[in-house]
């Protein structure tokens, strides 16, 4: 897959680092996997993982790096993402 970044994804960005320069010293973290985005403010070594088998499980998702950053930005995380994707 070549996705390029869009104008949204962008904005989507600054928003995120913005976030991150005022609340999390400057730190975020974007990890893209073969089916979806995952992201998460601060270091990692500061998140506790909930399951040591799964550390990102927690981490806001989306099916785009858009999609991924603004459920990061609304505190979304990644196990109440899949509850919304299963009542659409």
């Amino acid at each position: 897959m070549n996705e390029k970044l869009t104008l949204d994804d962008m904005m989507a960005l600054a928003d995120l680092n913005q976030r991150a320069i005022l609340d999390h010293d400057g730190h975020f973290t974007i990890l893209k996997f073969t089916s979806n985005w995952r992201v998460e403010l601060g270091l990692q070594t500061e998140l506790e993982a909930p399951n040591p088998n799964d550390p990102y499980h927690h981490w806001s998702k989306g099916t785009t790096l858009n999609d991924a950053i603004r459920n990061c930005l609304a505190g979304i995380p990644g196990d109440i993402c899949d509850l919304k994707t299963k009542e659409l």
